[in-house]
């Protein structure tokens, strides 16, 4: 097999590893699978140097960013524009038109406030003050409503002369609940002998034994006023509450009564519907768990009531992440508006548009940059495993055009 090698200094041994290069510049090309989103970056100048370029599309950490771009160093940084975020919420409604109607949101938007839940509570007890408190582990925000004492039990005993034969005594259990309806209570008035003024209570049995003096009870030991002191003594204090009509203290009770029953006991405790307004409520929420969540309400349903009907649980819903929209073409341009990036590196659209939109990158380098085997002959040629190189010019290293190669394979 013959060449003519007229005008070629042929080399016979390399003066450099591997086969001859023509100098190529560093390059990056994104690999988004959204259509029309990629870009090329390309160095200026020629060479390995240029593979150290970086660039990164980062997320701002935030919804509703702007879209920028920076050149520091070796690195393009383009930090992505972002859509503004949903933000999660929850509603505490409880009667048919909602009238009593609290939008609670999370003050922070996105993905993570759904994982927050609202309990209503009721706290099972009296005597409760409106709280709200946040489970920074669980994410549950709890509202414990108010309560009141619930009603209690009650039953009279003897009269007075106002024309209509009005209760004297009023006896009232003092613990609220249906459990006050087991007491009794009944007078007894001996009928002979001499004896003072007792009350006892044996079990849930009040049992009253008027004085006597000598065969007599309508004595001033059995004034309305002592007798009341001798029922709240009865079974230890704080059984009973005891009252006395207005202006009746010395009225006197001096005949038997027969074993009656108390009534009117109801639930231990009630809520405090003055306490548990939808003013006060949402004002409890922002002022003890504010920096979390807002809490609010329209002007007509201040004064409704959170109550029984809106206790349990409430989910928050409708938060959303916030994600990139920026595109090709945004970046394009916010690349090139970067002073003395000409400098440095262009950058092309990878398609025919640059309408979509692209994702978050991580620092990823250029690639492929590398210097050219430089030859001082005007024309050379060399033949390495088969193939033949040989170049038409001298060349140095950052010469891009220089070496061309061709098989001696038999065709």
């Amino acid at each position: 097999m013959e060449f003519n090698t007229n005008g070629l200094t042929v080399f016979h041994k390399r003066w450099f590893t591997g086969t001859p290069v023509n100098a190529k510049k560093a390059s990056l090309t994104t690999e988004f699978i959204t259509e029309n989103s990629n870009l090329i970056f390309e160095s200026v100048l020629v060479g390995t140097d240029y593979n150290d370029l970086t660039v990164s599309y980062v997320d701002p950490g935030e919804g509703d960013a702007e879209l920028s771009a920076e050149l520091v160093g070796n690195d393009l940084i383009v930090s992505l524009e972002t859509n503004e975020t949903p933000i999660a919420s929850t509603t505490v409604f409880g009667n048919a038109d909602d009238s009593n109607e609290i939008t609670i949101t999370v003050d922070v938007a996105g993905l993570d406030g759904n994982d927050y839940v609202l309990e209503i509570v009721d706290p099972e007890t009296d005597g409760s003050d409106l709280d709200a408190s946040l489970n920074v582990e669980s994410g549950v925000l709890s509202v414990s409503l108010a309560t009141d004492d619930g009603d209690n039990a009650i039953a009279t005993i003897g009269t007075y002369d106002d024309g209509a034969a009005t209760p004297l005594i009023t006896i009232e259990v003092v613990e609220a609940g249906s459990a006050g309806n087991d007491y009794t209570v009944e007078v007894v008035a001996p009928t002979e002998g001499t004896s003072a003024l007792n009350a006892t209570l044996t079990e849930k049995a009040l049992v009253i034994t008027l004085a006597i003096d000598a065969g007599d009870t309508d004595i001033a030991g059995n004034a309305a006023s002592l007798i009341a002191t001798a029922i709240e003594a009865s079974g230890g204090s704080g059984v009973f509450n005891a009252t006395v009509a207005d202006g009746e203290n010395d009225t006197r009770i001096t005949t038997d009564e027969t074993e009656k029953g108390f009534t009117g006991g109801g639930e231990n405790y009630i809520f405090d519907d003055t306490a548990n307004t939808v003013t006060l409520v949402a004002t409890k929420i922002n002022n003890e768990v504010g920096d979390v969540f807002t809490a609010s309400f329209d002007s007509g349903d201040a004064a409704n009531i959170i109550g029984a009907d809106e206790v349990g649980e409430y989910i928050f819903t409708g938060g959303l992440d916030y994600s990139p929209t920026s595109t090709a073409n945004d970046i394009l341009a916010a690349v090139e508006d970067i002073d003395g990036i000409d400098e440095v590196l262009t950058v092309e659209l990878a398609g025919a548009l640059g309408t979509g939109v692209v994702s978050y990158m991580e620092e990823t380098n250029f690639g492929g940059g590398q210097y050219a085997t430089p030859c001082n002959a005007s024309a050379a040629l060399i033949v390495i495993d088969d193939t033949i190189y040989f170049t038409n010019k001298p060349c140095t290293k950052y010469t891009e055009d220089a070496w061309y190669s061709c098989s001696e394979t038999l065709l």
